[in-house]
């Protein structure tokens, strides 16, 4: 075995899995986890459009921004979880962390040639590919991975930082032994690994920056003096970065407009506040990449300029400058700073997205560069002592990562499910109303509404002007039959969120159960307006319709189901009725035929391509589609009136009459008027 190991290629290869497979097993424990009610539901839970590879799936997937998201490829994978897994949340974490433990691999073989590209005067020896191990492991079980592995809606950051480490691996694989030169398939193979990282996750488009500070810093493959990086010499290596920069513009552009719903308005938040939240969520970052306590799935965003923010800024200033000072003595510790300012970049705060003043998931490719210079110091450690000295720097380092697994196991804990997940929140900071909001979600799910309601209460008592409080209070109400107090906080969500088609939806049912057809239609239309994709709006809109006699609204609206939701039987079935009645048959009976391939046991659907084969002449058919209907529900009184008269058409006046009576017994208006 140590001979074996004697060979640097054989410890390489075995300290890759190794690396692999010791991330896999801390995380293994996600494996039990659940979906939780933040993301997960609008991205896989309500979600349908991703159940499937056939072409509305695939069409829906490379051309949505569902969420706010470009993500096709993390899309795709979903796609290939629901094949293998149903809705199991246990095969969709098995996926993250799989994903997770083959970047923590990659990195590995990424520390190994940049640590040995810092410093290609010293021998590199089994130190090294030992440093870039514990860096890779530094990177992969630390704690502030936890929430881009353990929370399924994360797939993106881990499917993308596996494309964009494979893309950086590649670019400093492309430098050949003779100098100045590359190899064009390893180039290639980089530029196809960041397309890639591009289509799960446009956080990446930081790749050609992150490039160009390597090729200062440990490539040198640009000259330390500013003014000499556009001499002829450099040019090369900047018209290298030219296919990276357009693919980066683009994806850029396309993640911007993705975005723009959930971008906070100047009016929120000042030039000045966001500068500040921005530094000191940097700060931050670093400080629990230090020592990660107190982590938190949401770490709530306050106006002002409160002197927490304050701290975080004139530290960044003093960190910042000195490391700018030092940087002929100690480079790699400000490229491993301009490293992490780059690809933080997007997610730092002065383009504000969403409710949050940080996120430990926006840790996953920036604090790389803090993992490298962990290595490092491994490495400088390890050549500086020499016998029982360096099994004591190895020891540290050893005691370094199980604290970091140790802290990494009790953070998976926290994602476990929804109730433990909030609870967490609230329990480092009560004053998050989101937390409130989604807690009482959770428990009113539970059938602990008086617990729910508590939250709801919090929730608004923290911010009057939620739409998701007042939204959740609606639904509280709804199920203790309090409709008029239902309809309130349903009808104030939707004045404060013009936009919340959930809060339209359930409006429009209350007004329905009520028989109030036209408040119910005009609040279906509003969800409609709020959500073009809400497929159950368009239904319960073109059934009331289809009530009023306007058949061609309806089926328009049936029409706009089915093609949202292919997959909704019911929608076919009404299509097929209202495409019959306008005379439409062929396409009536077409989608009759999808809704029973869909649900085989649908009476309506029988029922449906009973009729519309009727009409069309088609008499046999159109009695067993009868039949079946009656088979599934023998107290269906128009299938027993309707096969009544085809079978007296036939001549079989036994089986009418039998028919008929049923259908007069259970449905006595179904008699001639004298006969009553």
């Amino acid at each position: 075995m140590k001979e074996m190991f004697a060979d640097k290629k054989n410890l390489r290869a075995a300290l890759a899995l190794g690396v692999a497979a010791a991330t896999f097993v801390v995380f293994a424990p996600a494996i039990k986890n659940g979906f939780v009610n933040w993301d997960d539901l609008g991205a896989l839970l309500d979600n349908r459009h991703y159940r499937g590879f056939g072409w509305q799936n695939l069409k829906w997937m490379f051309t949505t921004f569902h969420m706010g998201l470009y993500q096709p490829l993390s899309w795709l994978t979903y796609a290939l979880d629901h094949a293998l897994w149903g809705m199991n949340p246990h095969g969709y974490h098995l996926t993250n962390i799989l994903l997770h433990a083959a970047g923590a691999s990659v990195f590995f073989l990424l520390c190994a040639e940049l640590l040995r590209a810092a410093r290609p005067e010293k021998e590199a020896g089994r130190g090294l590919l030992f440093s870039a191990a514990f860096a890779a492991l530094f990177f992969s079980l630390h704690p502030l991975r936890v929430e881009s592995v353990a929370w399924v809606t994360e797939r993106r950051d881990v499917l993308s930082g596996l494309f964009y480490l494979l893309s950086i691996y590649w670019y400093v694989r492309a430098r050949a032994a003779a100098a100045g030169q590359t190899r064009p398939a390893s180039l290639g193979l980089s530029l196809a690994a960041f397309v890639l990282a591009l289509l799960s996750k446009g956080i990446t488009v930081t790749l050609p920056a992150a490039l160009l500070l390597l090729d200062l810093y440990p490539l040198r493959r640009l000259p330390p003096q500013p003014k000499l990086w556009f001499s002829p010499q450099a040019r090369p290596v900047w018209r290298e970065k030219l296919p990276y920069l357009v693919l980066g513009a683009l994806f850029a552009a396309a993640g911007y407009a993705a975005q723009g719903s959930a971008l906070r308005s100047f009016g929120e938040f000042g030039l000045g506040d966001r500068a500040l939240h921005s530094l000191y969520s940097t700060m931050l970052y670093a400080a629990k990449t230090a020592l990660p306590l107190n982590l938190s799935p949401l770490y709530q965003l306050s106006g002002g300029a409160l002197p927490v923010y304050l701290f975080g800024g004139l530290s960044f200033i003093i960190v910042t400058a000195a490391l700018f000072f030092l940087r002929g003595r100690w480079p790699a510790g400000a490229a491993a700073w301009a490293f992490y300012l780059v690809t933080l970049a997007p997610v730092m705060g002065i383009v504000k997205f969403g409710a949050q003043a940080a996120a430990d998931r926006y840790t996953y490719l920036s604090c790389l560069s803090f993992a490298l210079l962990a290595g490092a110091g491994f490495l400088a450690a390890w050549r500086a002592a020499e016998g029982k000295y360096r099994g004591l720097s190895s020891a540290a380092a050893c005691a370094v990562l199980l604290a970091l697994a140790w802290s990494t196991n009790a953070q998976i804990k926290v994602w476990r499910d929804s109730e433990t997940l909030w609870n967490r929140v609230l329990a480092l900071d009560p004053g998050i109303d989101l937390a409130h909001n989604n807690l009482g979600t959770e428990l009113l799910a539970l059938g602990r509404a008086q617990e729910a309601f508590g939250h709801f209460e919090e929730a608004l008592r923290l911010n009057p002007a939620y739409p998701g409080a007042h939204y959740n209070l609606g639904k509280y109400y709804e199920e203790k039959g309090l409709n008029p107090e239902a309809a309130e906080h349903y009808a104030e969500a939707l004045r404060l969120d013009p936009r919340f088609a959930r809060a339209g939806y359930n409006l429009g049912l209350l007004f329905e159960k009520q028989g109030k057809t036209g408040p119910a239609l005009f609040y279906y239309e509003q969800a409609i307006k709020g959500d073009p994709g809400f497929a159950g709006a368009h239904y319960n809109a073109g059934t009331l319709l289809a009530a009023l006699g306007e058949l061609a609204r309806a089926a328009g609206h049936f029409t706009e189901a089915v093609r949202i939701d292919p997959q909704y039987a019911d929608a076919h079935t009404n299509l097929c009725a209202m495409l019959a009645a306008q005379g439409r048959l062929e396409d009536g009976i077409a989608h009759c035929s999808i809704a029973l391939k869909l649900d085989p046991r649908n009476t309506k659907a029988h029922y449906n391509m009973a009729l519309a084969l009727a009409s069309g002449g088609n008499r046999d058919e159109a009695a067993r589609h009868y039949l079946a209907a009656l088979e599934l529900n023998p107290q269906f009184a128009e299938a027993h009136f309707n096969l009544a008269q085809l079978l007296a058409a036939s001549g079989d006046k036994a089986g009418a009459a039998a028919h008929y009576a049923l259908a007069i017994r259970l449905n006595p208006r179904l008699a001639p008027a004298p006969n009553r």
